[in-house]
């Protein structure tokens, strides 16, 4: 696994403008299937570049909602905002999602136009130069 590769995917993420990913994604975009890494290395992440919430899902598998802390999740009975099934939210059906942090997508953004204006720069000294 290379953590250049997946820093690469994430700055191409936060540049598509995708929000709230699971490592699996990442890993299907680097065409890998190195799960646990990946997640061990966005966990890494956290705080500098990555916001975790936990994904709680219905028995019919749609995501009901998410919290900050899985240890915030109530065993009171629920039903789903999507499929209206009745349940008990399940730790065991609890999934890790990924977003950037606001610090992390500003970053990317000036970075972008940094190389914009370098690029600019450099084409119009090759035609002064020409």
């Amino acid at each position: 696994m290379n953590t250049f590769e997946i820093d690469d995917v994430l700055e191409e993420m936060a540049l598509e403008g995708r929000r709230h990913f699971a490592p699996h994604y990442v890993c299907q975009r680097l065409g890998i299937s190195e799960i646990k890494g990946v997640t061990n290395y966005l966990l890494s992440l956290v705080g500098s570049k990555l916001i975790p919430s936990f994904e709680v899902e219905c028995p019919n598998g749609d995501i009901d909602f998410a919290v900050n802390d899985p240890r915030l999740i109530s065993k009171e009975t629920r039903i789903c905002h999507i499929c209206g099934e009745e349940y008990e939210p399940d730790p065991e059906r609890t999934w890790l999602a990924f977003d950037f942090t606001e610090r992390y997508l500003l970053h990317v953004k000036k970075k972008k136009a940094l190389r914009g204006k370098r690029n600019s720069v450099a084409a119009l000294n090759s035609f002064v130069l020409s």
